[in-house]
C-alpha cells in the first residue's frame, strides 16, 4: 500500500472514531467504561488474577506488598500458562474460567481480549459480550448476558468479588498504575497478538475500547478475501484480518498458492513461522509483516489526528508487536512516512501489565 493510501486509511480511521464517539454509525465501537467515581477497596491484600487472551491463558495470585511510596500489588508464585481451546459456546469459556478460579478466592480480576460493553456493576467492571463470533471463537449463548453474574453462576459462590476488564483496558490500568501518563492526559493502548485492539483512556479512570480490529474501510486484496474465507467470521473483523497474528501467515500461504513462481516456497502453520522466515531473509515474509506494520502505523496516526496529539508514548502488548521480526521499528518508520515526521511516538512494554493491570480494579 503506497503513502497516499496509507494516509487515506489514517483520515478514515480518525474519521470512524470520530463518529463512534458521537453514537453516529461506524465500523469501530465507543464502548465505555467509567470507574472515576468507584470507591476504591482498600481491604484487598490478594487478588486472582486471570488473563484471557486470544489463544493463551495465564493466572496468577497479586499480593499487597508495602513499598517507600505506600504499597504496590506484586505477583506472588508462578505465572502459568495455558493454551485456550476454540471455544464452541458461551458456556464453555464459563466453564474453562471456572476450573481456573481457586475456591480460595475472594477477589478475582479477569482481563478479557474480546469485544464487550463494559459497565459498573455493585462498584466493579462487568462486561457483556457483543458478538457472537470472535478470534474464531463461538460465544453463542452467552452475548448481551453480564459475565460477572454468569461466572457467579457457573461457580455456585456469588460471594467472590469478580471484577471483568478488556485486555486494552486492563493495559491502560497498568500504564496509569506505572505513571506513564498524568492523571487528566489521553492514554492510547495498544493490543497487537492474536487479534488486534485499542484503547483510548481520556483521563484518570475512564476508559474506552474501540475494537480497532472492526475497522472495515479497506481495499480487499485477494489475500484478504481468501484469509476471511478460511474464517468462521468471514470478512468481519476486517483490519484484524489484514494486520493480527492468528491471520497473518495466511496471507503469505495464499500469495505462495497463487503465484507460480513462489511455488516451492513451503505453507506455513502460524505467524511465528512467518516471522522466522522472514529473519531468515524470506522477501514475501518481510513484505507481509511490513504491510501489517504499515497499517498498524495508519491507524496510530488516526489516533493521534483524533485526539489532536503530536507526540504520543503508547504503551503495547502481544507477542506480534514486541516479538515479531524487525515489528516494531517497521511501525515506527511507517509512521515517520505517513505523518512526515509530525508525529513522534514512543512505544512501551509493561512486564505482565495483562495481570498486574487487574489490580487497579480493587484499588
Amino acid at each position: 500500500m503506497n503513502l497516499a493510501a496509507l494516509r487515506q486509511v489514517s483520515a478514515d480511521f480518525c474519521s470512524e472514531v470520530e463518529q463512534a464517539a458521537a453514537g453516529q454509525e461506524s465500523s469501530l465501537y465507543w464502548l465505555m467504561l467509567d470507574l472515576a467515581a468507584a470507591t476504591p477497596l482498600t481491604s484487598v491484600s490478594k487478588i486472582f488474577a486471570l488473563s484471557i487472551g486470544g489463544s493463551k491463558a495465564q493466572f496468577t495470585w497479586l499480593e499487597k506488598t508495602a513499598v517507600s511510596s505506600g504499597s504496590e500489588y506484586k505477583i506472588s508464585g508462578e505465572v502459568t500458562n495455558i493454551n485456550l481451546p476454540v471455544f464452541t459456546s458461551g458456556d464453555q469459556l464459563l466453564a474453562f474460567m471456572a476450573a481456573q478460579i481457586p475456591s480460595e478466592a475472594e477477589y478475582v480480576g479477569i482481563n478479557f481480549a474480546y469485544g464487550a460493553q463494559q459497565r459498573d456493576l455493585d462498584g466493579l467492571p462487568d462486561a457483556l459480550l457483543v458478538a457472537v463470533k470472535n478470534k474464531e471463537h463461538n460465544f453463542e449463548g452467552l452475548v448481551g448476558k453480564s459475565l460477572v453474574q454468569a461466572l457467579h453462576g457457573k461457580l455456585g459462590n456469588k460471594h467472590t468479588k469478580i471484577g471483568v476488564v478488556n485486555d486494552s483496558v486492563c493495559l491502560s490500568m497498568a500504564a496509569r498504575a506505572a505513571g506513564i501518563a498524568r492523571k487528566e492526559s489521553p492514554v492510547v493502548c495498544g493490543v497487537l497478538g492474536t487479534g488486534l485492539n485499542f484503547s483510548i483512556s481520556p483521563r484518570q479512570g475512564v476508559y474506552v475500547i474501540l475494537e480497532a480490529g472492526k475497522f472495515d474501510i479497506l481495499k480487499i486484496s485477494p489475500s484478504l478475501s481468501y484469509v476471511g474465507s478460511l474464517s468462521n467470521e468471514n470478512l468481519d473483523m476486517l483490519l484484524e484480518k489484514a494486520t493480527a497474528g492468528k491471520y497473518l501467515y495466511q496471507h503469505y500461504n495464499y500469495s505462495v498458492t497463487a503465484d507460480q513462481s513462489l511455488a516451492s516456497n513451503q505453507p506455513l502453520t502460524s505467524t511465528l513461522q512467518l516471522s522466522e522466515r522472514a529473519a531468515a531473509g524470506d522477501k514475501l515474509a518481510q513484505k507481509v509483516m511490513a504491510d501489517s506494520a504499515s497499517l498498524i502505523a495508519a491507524v496510530i496516526f488516526g489516533l493521534a489526528e483524533y485526539l489532536g496529539q503530536k507526540q504520543l508514548t503508547i504503551p503495547m502488548e502481544g507477542s506480534l508487536f514486541w516479538q515479531g521480526h524487525n515489528y516494531q521499528q517497521l511501525v515506527t518508520e511507517a509512521i515517520a512516512a505517513i505523518s512526515e515526521d509530525k508525529l513522534s511516538v514512543e512505544f512501551v512494554e509493561i512486564p505482565h501489565s495483562n495481570l498486574l493491570g487487574l489490580a487497579e480494579i480493587f484499588s
